[in-house]
């Protein structure tokens, strides 16, 4: 990186090296303080603290240099501030540190006294030799990637990895390998990488979007809510071009399959949505056993259970005393005819049917007996038979009656469907 000059200042002397990481001396002449070094930053201007300048005296130099062991220095014929001094090795030796130093504004030399050592391979001074460049987050550098060590002077580049940029022009993308308090260490790189952002997604309707973070290599999920399902991809993720991977999916209603009707039914509903309703219905002659609504749920599934159909048919009606049934079908629709026995007189309705809800329209009718004098009947004897009085006379065997007392009737009376003639004389 190259600096700019920096701006004349009115007594003011300076000495400069235009070049990565420079070291810039200040010297005000007729000022009295401290001497100081300030560093060229990354940012390509020169830092000097306000109102803080380093005392240069005219004439004044850095002490002289000695020649290395092994090796030899070269310098100006004076030692200015500014001057620099050159080392070397002789042959079949190699330098081992910085091969320059500056006279600096404070009369020292920069940096420290380099060494000659032997030119043997299997030597390695780790002290004046880098480690690994840093690594910084969602970069990468040029640095070969199995070498472990880097000679002073030593250069890396960086660049962001995909899908990430550098969010300015500031800052220096490099580092380079320096000598410093004796020891190699790599100045720089000042590099930030910002991962490239594809924005908020737009919205589904009827769904639940999970995920905050729209940037690369990020995702967003959609859920749909209950009753939905998700048609397309469920999962979207930021790609390193800065756009959403796929197409926007959408949320339909979900469906349950149509159910089969019950035997001797029908299945009436027209919508499979979530939450519509279906109705069953049972042919003629028969009803339904069950639920006759149900409903699609969330799941896919129809609540409840299937109903069925069963045959409709209404109970036995029972024994027709003095008469009989005509007729024994007991389904739906059937009719049966009720008749007296000869004698009988016939009180109710002369045939019952059937209905849809398993009733009979009408019950059983009576067959009633003629009415009879008590005095016809009065040499009748009393005797009991299954916990009943019965009154049995020379007229008639197995007459039932409730009045019976004394061998006598107590009044005239009507006997209905309790009477069964079985032999008469």
């Amino acid at each position: 990186m190259i600096a700019q000059r920096p701006k004349d200042c009115s007594d003011t002397l300076y000495e400069l090296s235009l070049a990565f990481i420079s070291v810039m001396h200040f010297s005000r002449v007729t000022a009295n303080l401290a001497n100081h070094s300030f560093l060229c930053s990354q940012s390509r201007e020169w830092c000097p603290p306000k109102h803080i300048f380093i005392r240069l005296c005219l004439g004044a130099r850095c002490h002289a240099l000695m020649d290395l062991p092994n090796g030899y220095v070269q310098y100006p014929r004076d030692f200015k501030v500014g001057s620099v001094a050159f080392y070397g090795c002789y042959n079949g030796y190699v330098i081992i540190g910085a091969n320059s130093r500056v006279c600096q504004g404070n009369l020292k030399w920069s940096g420290s006294e380099p060494l000659c050592h032997k030119n043997d391979s299997s030597y390695v001074d780790v002290s004046v030799k880098c480690e690994r460049p840093p690594e910084i987050p969602f970069t990468k550098h040029d640095a070969p990637e199995h070498q472990s060590l880097f000679n002073l002077d030593t250069l890396v580049h960086y660049t962001c990895i995909k899908g990430f940029y550098r969010q300015t022009d500031l800052g220096l993308p490099k580092a380079k390998c320096l000598m410093y308090n004796g020891k190699a260490r790599w100045f720089g790189p000042d590099i930030q990488c910002h991962a490239f952002s594809c924005g908020r997604p737009t919205e589904v309707t009827n769904a639940i979007m999970d995920g905050s973070v729209f940037t690369y290599p990020h995702s967003v999920r959609y859920r749909c809510i209950d009753g939905f399902e998700i048609v397309g991809d469920a999962e979207r993720w930021c790609l390193v071009d800065g756009h959403w991977s796929g197409d926007k999916p959408f949320c339909k209603p979900i469906q349950c399959v149509r159910p089969k009707p019950p035997l001797y039914g029908q299945v009436l509903g027209t919508s499979l949505e979530f939450q519509a309703k279906i109705t069953y219905v049972c042919d003629e002659g028969y009803r339904l056993v069950g639920q006759v609504q149900r409903i699609c749920q969330s799941d896919t599934t129809w609540s409840g259970h299937e109903p069925y159909c069963e045959e409709i048919r209404c109970p036995s009606l029972g024994l027709l005393w003095n008469g009989f049934i005509d007729g024994d079908d007991t389904s739906f629709g059937a009719m049966v005819i009720f008749r007296c026995l000869e004698g009988m007189t016939h009180i109710g309705a002369p045939y019952a049917k059937c209905q849809r809800d398993g009733t009979w329209t009408h019950p059983l009718p009576k067959c009633m007996g003629k009415q009879m004098h008590a005095d016809a009947i009065d040499r009748s004897i009393i005797r009991w038979s299954n916990g009943r009085p019965m009154c049995a006379s020379s007229l008639f065997r197995h007459w039932v009656f409730d009045y019976c007392t004394s061998g006598k009737i107590n009044s005239d009376f009507t006997r209905n469907a309790y009477l069964i003639i079985i032999i008469a004389y």
